[in-house]
């Protein structure tokens, strides 16, 4: 669902007493989701080349707040398809990273479990979803840093951790969660 239309505000852009051109646009996607943002550039030629640029920008922004919001919740299966700009792979990247990032060793087990539920569904090794994340340099994303989540998430994943983990939460909590 990319940008379908780019509006300027009427009268935009209007030359500051720098010299500079300021104005307000609006990036409406496919779905109907709008963005507004403000633009400045030095001279009108660097507005116009902003606005067309811009685009890939928004689109890059949505796409990481999509992937965020549906990833949020660790015990949500990853979903088969995109949602809204993000990208099932994108979604796992997230969902690995905040399962990582996560000190709880419940949470954290949780949110990658879902990932290893995903991969496993599709009949992908943890090596292709390594290279699959590895190829794609907008994840930013090392070898070291993935093997780490990788070892953190064997680590967790043995019957007795899980269990540990089981019981803790549910004597604190109350809440039990299955382990599939």
């Amino acid at each position: 669902m990319p940008v379908q239309t780019t509006e300027v505000r009427p009268g935009d852009p209007t030359v500051q007493a720098s010299g500079q051109h300021r104005g307000t646009v609006k990036y409406t996607f496919t779905d109907a989701r709008e963005f507004e943002v403000n633009l400045r550039t030095p001279d009108l030629t660097s507005w116009d080349a902003k606005l067309i640029s811009y685009v890939a920008v928004i689109e890059e922004q949505v796409r990481k707040r999509d992937a965020e919001a549906a990833g949020q919740d660790p015990d949500e299966p990853l979903p088969d398809s995109d949602v809204g700009e993000a990208s099932n792979l994108d979604i796992l990247v997230g969902k690995l990273r905040t399962g990582y990032a996560i000190q709880d060793s419940t949470d954290s087990y949780r949110y990658t479990k879902q990932v290893n539920d995903w991969r496993v569904g599709k009949g992908f090794t943890w090596t292709q979803v390594r290279d699959a994340i590895l190829a794609d340099p907008s994840y930013d994303m090392t070898t070291e840093e993935f093997q780490d989540i990788f070892d953190r998430w064997t680590y967790l994943n043995t019957p007795a951790k899980i269990t540990t983990m089981q019981d803790y939460s549910a004597l604190v909590t109350g809440d039990t969660w299955s382990i599939g």
